[in-house]
């Protein structure tokens, strides 16, 4: 948050010997509507908004006159590796924007956190405290490896069956500003789940918000005492096919991590029927 009327931090004094563009807060701080705006057309709408609260803590600390080097050694007192790399960015698009280079300022580079999943009694568990109308999100989810935001406008009519294989051809229904999406997989437990429910061809699957989705999580982590996200079933999604053996760059092609340029170099990985005969080969059940 910004600094309120009456006070003042105390900023840090400028790195001495620094070199490149100097840059004054003051006039960073009068371009700050403008910088939002600019953001908009390089991230998402929420990123960029999340990236102007940044850019108020970036202010902050740093000195009235700064240079690429001084935020480099501004930001190594952060102590909160994400908060940092954020920070960072937001630098180097601030740069960018007042038409300077902002290569000078270092990203840092992420420590993988450890990822403890659930075993198979857990998830079953967890899945029978979920409420009835989130439990076939959690299995889309958990077969496919999708994002909830790809998963939330997906139709009936949108899954193409292969074999007992549901293959959906994300970049038809999700249009993300930063995220990529390309192809997706569902198995046999989501297309009988449909199929039971009688939902028609055009209507949403799972007609609920992400809001609703992440409080029955809470809730369903609550009643059983095993905390799971919705996000956390990507990760549960990678580990068991590529426990089931899974080639990686089926893994990435179905988690949309795939460079564009090598699904446009290899023919095999753009056919929704080669897709759904690997998937199948993993025989990946999420309830048995």
């Amino acid at each position: 948050m910004a600094p309120g009327v009456g006070f003042e931090p105390t900023r840090p004094k400028r790195v001495t010997g620094s070199q490149g563009p100097l840059v004054n807060t003051v006039i960073v701080e009068s371009q700050r509507e403008k910088f939002i705006d600019y953001l908009k057309g390089e991230v998402s709408e929420n990123t960029a908004i999340n990236y102007g609260y940044k850019l108020n803590m970036l202010i902050a600390i740093l000195p009235e006159t700064f240079t690429p080097k001084d935020i480099n050694q501004t930001l190594k007192s952060v102590k909160n590796p994400n908060t940092r790399g954020n920070m960072a960015k937001v630098a180097r698009h601030l740069l960018r924007f007042l038409g300077h280079d902002e290569s000078e300022i270092e990203i840092p580079k992420p420590t993988p956190n450890p990822i403890f999943l659930p075993s198979k009694e857990q998830i079953m568990a967890f899945y029978h405290e979920l409420p009835e109308r989130s439990k076939i999100a959690f299995l889309i989810l958990a077969s496919s490896g999708m994002r909830p935001i790809e998963m939330l406008p997906l139709r009936v009519m949108d899954i193409k069956v292969y074999n007992e294989v549901g293959v959906i051809n994300l970049s038809q229904i999700h249009e993300g500003d930063t995220k990529r999406s390309w192809m997706a997989c569902v198995n046999n437990e989501v297309l009988s789940w449909i199929k039971e429910h009688d939902i028609k061809p055009e209507d949403r699957i799972y007609p609920y918000s992400k809001r609703v989705l992440n409080k029955d999580f809470q809730l369903a982590s609550k009643k059983s005492g095993i905390h799971m996200y919705p996000y956390m079933l990507r990760d549960l999604f990678l580990n068991e096919t590529r426990k089931r053996g899974m080639p990686r760059e089926w893994r990435l092609v179905l988690t949309g991590h795939i460079l564009r340029d090598v699904l446009q170099d290899h023919y095999e990985l753009r056919e929704a029927e080669e897709a759904a005969r690997v998937y199948n080969q993993t025989g990946l059940r999420i309830l048995a």
